[in-house]
């Protein structure tokens, strides 16, 4: 449980340095965060595209049904490590 409390705090604080471009609610339970991706509406395009360029992997919002569409969903089920390094993928993707 700790170390599940550990990668949603590490992925919050990075969403927090990308707030112009993500905007989430702090997740309680499970362990997925659902950020609006800001000015992007097609979620599916926006997921792939994240793939195609910077290797980071999401599942689309739309999945989810319509009121998903506009979000993501990312898991921090994944390591640290592995956190950090799509983040820092992510702040260059968005910064370019």
């Amino acid at each position: 449980k700790r170390q599940y409390e550990q990668r949603r705090d590490l992925i919050c604080s990075r969403l927090d340095k990308l707030n112009n471009f993500l905007r989430y609610i702090r997740p309680t339970s499970a362990y997925f965060v659902f950020p609006k991706i800001i000015n992007q509406p097609d979620s599916f395009a926006f997921a792939l595209e994240l793939l195609d360029k910077i290797q980071v992997a999401v599942v689309p919002g739309i999945a989810f049904g319509p009121n998903g569409e506009g979000h993501i969903r990312l898991s921090f089920g994944r390591t640290e490590k592995q956190i950090n390094g799509a983040f820092d993928r992510l702040e260059r993707y968005f910064k370019a």
